[in-house]
């Protein structure tokens, strides 16, 4: 599931970077270049990895290679992530809960931002809370994906009308408004690629 996300977002890179208009323009060649190492690693690696060392590996990946502002949050996001899953070889509804939470969390410390400041928050929160729910109703991980997909969406559709309050395109005020945050959009996005059958 995750490779096919990581190619689906790698494929729509330009489409990520025409969000970001308003910031650096750099998010889809930002979040492909991190997502394609992570996948020429996980290619090479001995054994079959478990759910915490593929986060762990693409958090250090973003960390360590990516050098813009996305790049530091979602290596945050998903090294937390990643400890939080350390061992687990199954991914189901309560891991995916888990795995949004410990993100969420993780880009709430390092990016001083809030729901509500347009960044990929907004999608992040929404998509956490969905899973918790599907959890604590005994869904499975397709019921979860799918919810955390549909709310992540949501979230997304709202920062269009938006003013951004941290970043670069807080400096433009009321301007920032007109188009979806691309950090939300792409949070949405992976999420449903995830939870489209192969």
């Amino acid at each position: 599931m995750f490779t096919r996300a990581a190619n689906a977002v790698i494929q729509r890179a330009a489409y990520f970077s025409e969000l970001d208009m308003l910031g650096d323009a750099d998010f889809g060649v930002s979040v492909s270049k991190g997502l394609d190492l992570v996948l020429q690693r996980l290619s090479v690696e001995n054994g079959d990895p478990d759910v915490g060392r593929i986060l762990t590996l693409a958090g250090d990946t973003f960390s360590m290679e990516v050098g813009s502002t996305i790049g530091v949050l979602l290596g945050c996001a998903l090294t937390e992530a990643g400890k939080a899953m350390d061992g687990r070889k199954t991914l189901d509804a309560a891991g995916l809960a888990t795995i949004l939470r410990a993100g969420l969390v993780a880009v709430e410390a390092t990016g001083h931002a809030t729901v509500g400041d347009k960044t990929l928050l907004d999608a992040l929160e929404p998509a956490a809370v969905a899973a918790e729910v599907a959890a604590s109703q005994s869904e499975g991980l397709g019921e979860a994906l799918a919810r955390a997909a549909t709310a992540a969406e949501a979230g997304s559709e709202m920062t269009i009308d938006m003013v951004a309050k941290v970043g670069r395109s807080s400096y433009l005020g009321e301007r920032s408004k007109g188009r979806a945050d691309p950090g939300a959009a792409f949070i949405a996005f992976f999420l449903r690629s995830m939870s489209q059958p192969e």
